[in-house]
């Protein structure tokens, strides 16, 4: 049954208050939810309504949304934690004898391609790229670099060095590329090598994961 919204108007203020009978209040939500100039009135005279009124699709959107993006915020963080996490299994050492002559993997940051690489990942989860291949480019420049200095490294620091590159205070030794020994290499490794290298792994895996979650909030 229609009510007039004159007669629904008048019976607010004691809805509001609670002195309705149970068939009266039942009457005037009914309105309310189906009358948008009634439902107005109500709002306009209370702040806070004692029923919930179904929520329009376009909010539900709207909040949906909102959540996606919080999410994406805490994931771009974690990935990002990851990262610093991994690059600090540098300082671990990487290679020699059991503490005797050891070398910290932060001999790679020593290459300005390694550095490079840090700027490009970095770039890659907190800058809000517009298209997704160009974040998936970018990230994956910087972990490639990342990568090539840490085989680098792997295969030719044992063997020591011969020459070497001053640009101020900044200096660089060539390794002796015809001493390389593969397998001596693994003899001079390290736990906290492989460490380092598992790190940096979970760091790629989680980033092609983070690609595709950035790509279902665009």
């Amino acid at each position: 049954m229609k009510y007039d919204c004159a007669l629904i108007q008048d019976l607010v203020s004691l809805y509001q208050d609670g002195l309705l009978s149970e068939v009266s209040q039942n009457i005037v939500e009914t309105h309310l939810q189906e009358c948008e100039s009634c439902k107005a009135y109500y709002l306009t005279y209370s702040e806070e309504s004692p029923f919930s009124f179904p929520k329009e699709k376009e909010t539900v959107e709207v909040l949906h949304f909102s959540k996606k993006i919080k999410h994406y915020r805490c994931f771009q963080a974690g990935l990002f934690l990851l990262f610093i996490a991994a690059l600090l299994t540098m300082l671990l050492p990487w290679f020699g004898y059991g503490g005797v002559s050891e070398i910290p993997g932060a001999i790679v940051l020593q290459h300005p391609l390694a550095i490079l690489g840090i700027a490009f990942v970095t770039f890659s989860i907190w800058y809000p790229f517009r298209k997704n291949g160009k974040r998936m480019a970018c990230g994956f420049t910087g972990f490639g670099l990342l990568a090539g200095m840490e085989l680098w490294e792997f295969l030719l620091v044992p063997s020591g060095s011969t020459v070497g590159i001053q640009f101020g205070n900044w200096n660089y030794d060539l390794p002796y590329l015809k001493g390389i020994d593969l397998l001596y290499s693994f003899r001079m490794t390290l736990p906290g090598f492989y460490l380092g290298i598992s790190s940096m792994a979970a760091c790629i895996l989680l980033f092609a994961i983070f690609i595709k979650y950035a790509k279902r909030i665009g």
